[in-house]
This record gives structure tokens, C-alpha cells and sequence, in this order.
């Protein structure tokens, strides 16, 4: 009996056992280094998912607006008014813009107050709202779902845009809650429209396709903003207006949609049009491809459309924008696919420049 005590005594005394501290300290550096392995490909795998929902919303344009040509006999569904007319009969202060550029402000102006039955909003007079704004006719045609704001025209990665969208208010004082602001000292009519902000620009010859000496073109001197500014040498002329898909010679290999800055492939933003930049782009077939930039062709001047040079312009960050690769004040760039050589009739991607 005696033995037997003694025996379960000490299998109790065994099973008491505690770890020892270096036991204890083993286990969590085993911890700690599964938990460093764990973690970047859990960040890998995060960052994988916001550029598959990227491509995603990129398509769902892509898709709005080949239904809208073919719903519409071709006609892109971008902004479309011209000065001097009259469009619709609920808001006269829209009535007969100036300019082409004024006219497709006022048109985003109209969409905006019409989906949101909102009357109150302000007209934009002096800002061109054809670059991040021109998937605004889709909601209005019922080609791209979720009204406004719409949560498919902000990349995951764009935070400033998904911050205006989630705090939209008509008639706000702070208009762009602590984000940089792209329009500094501008009105409050513009400010207003940030909500409706795309991260994805729509490339200038959807709705600027005339060439020659009076086009529209970009801006080439080193100037603060200058890569976000456009040049033409009379506002009085026409270089706004729609045009059709079946004009798209190559739709396959010509970009549609992009993004001013690869948020995807870089560990900080980098300007897309830096040569090793690499980002989704929606083409005018509706497929949406990963490609670097300098993978494409160079691009043209399409206000000197016989020179056998690309577009070279300045990227001169403006507030929150990532700073230039040299660490200068800017950095000079090629055009690429923003400046398609021959415009919409051209190639960017998989082939050579179409010549005149």
C-alpha cells in the first residue's frame, strides 16, 4: 500500500511538472518566427486581393461602356455637351456653356444633380472634369450600378478617394477632411465634386481627338501640376466632344482606363508614366491586363502629329503626391499610352505605333 501511495504520488508530482523558463522562452521565439514568416504573405495576400477588386472595377466601366455603344450606335459614354446649347429644360443656369470644357462640366453637374435628386449642387465653371469624372453619363444611363458615389470608380488602394466617398456631404465646409487636396485655393464648386472622384482616368482621345496645331495636348513645361495640365491654343475652338467605338482601329491593344499612378506593383505609388511602373489597364475590348509602362509605345504630340517624337513632358508631384524618382523637383517623362500615337486609331500595347 505503502508503494502504491508512494508510486501515485509521484506519477501526481509528474504531471504537476511545469515548463521551464527556457522551455518557455523556446516556445515563444517558435511563435515569434512563425508569426514573421505568417505575416508578409498574409500582407501579400491582402495587397493580391485590392489589385484582383482594382481590375474588377476597371472592368465593370470597361463592360458599362461597351454596352453603352451598343446600346447607343457606338457613341462612347463619356460627356458629349457643347457650348452654346441647351440640353434639358430642369436647370437654366446649365443652358449655353462658353466653352467645350465648361459645357462638360455643367453635363457632369447635371448628372450629378439629377441621380441624387439633389438641386443644391453647385455649378462647376472653371475646371475640366473630362478626365476623372467621364464615367459619370454610365450611371446616368444605368451602364454602371451603385449610383453616386460610386464605390467602383476608387481603387482599394486610393484612400483620399475612398475617404471623399464615404464622407459626402452637399453642403460641407471641409470638403476634403484632411486629404490632400488636388485643387489647392480652388472654389468650393469643385471641392463639392470630390466624392464623384475616379481614381481611373479615361485617356484624352475619348473625348478629344482632334490633331494638329491647335489640339489638345499635354502641358511640357516643368511647372507645379504641370503633368495633371493640358494645353490648347484657343478655348474658343473645339476639343471636346464624343466620338464613337467603332473608330477604335485596335481595340485590343488600345488602352481605355488607367490609373495616374501604380499603386499596385511599387512599395510607395510611383507616377505611371515612369518606364518601370506597372498597373492594370482596360483596354477597348473589355479585357483588363497587368502591364508595365515601358512595355508600351512612347506616344505622340497630337498638336504635332507628323513628328516622328513621343510626347515628353515634367511629373512635378503636387501636394500628396509621391515624390519623383530622382528625388528633384520633377522628373521628364514620355506620354505612352495617354498620348496614343494617331490617337484613338492607334496601339499602345503589342504592336508597333500606327502611322498616319
Amino acid at each position: 500500500m505503502a508503494g502504491t501511495a508512494a508510486r501515485a504520488g509521484s506519477g501526481t508530482h509528474r504531471s504537476l511538472r511545469a515548463f521551464t523558463l527556457i522551455e518557455l522562452l523556446v516556445v515563444i521565439l517558435v511563435i515569434l518566427i512563425l508569426v514573421g514568416l505568417l505575416l508578409p504573405a498574409l500582407a501579400k495576400g491582402r495587397k493580391n486581393a485590392r489589385t484582383v477588386i482594382c481590375m474588377s472595377n476597371m472592368r465593370q466601366i470597361d463592360m458599362g461602356l461597351m454596352n453603352y455603344a451598343g446600346d447607343g450606335r457606338s457613341w462612347l459614354g463619356v460627356f458629349s455637351w457643347q457650348p452654346n446649347r441647351r440640353y434639358q429644360v430642369a436647370y437654366p443656369d446649365l443652358d449655353n456653356a462658353p466653352f467645350a470644357f465648361t459645357a462638360h462640366a455643367w453635363q457632369a453637374v447635371y448628372i450629378a444633380r439629377k441621380v441624387l435628386h439633389e438641386p443644391n449642387i453647385l455649378r462647376v465653371d472653371n475646371r475640366m472634369l473630362s478626365r476623372n469624372y467621364s464615367y459619370m453619363p454610365l450611371v446616368d444611363g444605368g451602364y454602371l450600378a451603385d449610383g453616386l458615389p460610386n464605390r467602383a470608380v476608387a481603387c482599394p488602394e486610393d484612400r483620399d478617394t475612398i475617404t471623399w466617398q464615404r464622407n459626402f456631404v452637399i453642403d460641407r465646409t471641409n470638403p476634403i477632411f484632411d486629404t490632400p487636396d488636388p485643387d489647392v485655393g480652388g472654389d468650393q464648386a469643385f471641392h463639392q465634386f470630390l466624392p464623384f472622384w475616379s481614381t481611373y482616368q479615361t485617356v484624352p482621345a475619348c473625348w478629344s481627338e482632334q490633331t494638329g496645331p491647335g489640339a489638345l495636348a499635354q502641358a511640357d513645361s516643368p511647372s507645379v501640376g504641370n503633368h495633371l495640365l493640358y494645353w490648347y491654343y484657343d478655348a474658343n475652338t473645339q476639343h471636346f466632344f464624343n466620338t464613337r467605338l467603332d473608330k477604335v482601329t485596335f481595340p485590343a491593344q488600345k488602352v481605355y482606363l488607367f490609373d495616374l499612378f501604380d499603386r499596385h506593383s511599387a512599395r510607395t505609388n510611383l507616377f505611371h508614366a515612369y518606364g518601370f511602373a506597372k498597373q492594370p489597364l482596360a483596354f477597348f475590348d473589355a479585357h483588363v491586363g497587368f502591364h508595365r509602362t515601358d512595355d508600351g509605345n512612347r506616344g505622340w504630340n497630337p498638336a504635332n502629329p507628323n513628328s516622328s517624337s513621343p510626347t515628353v513632358y515634367y511629373y512635378y508631384p503636387g501636394p500628396g503626391e509621391p515624390r519623383t524618382v530622382s528625388g528633384g523637383p520633377y522628373d521628364q517623362v514620355f506620354g505612352f499610352y495617354r498620348w496614343t500615337r494617331n490617337g484613338i486609331r492607334g496601339v499602345d500595347f503589342g504592336g508597333g505605333e500606327v502611322l498616319r
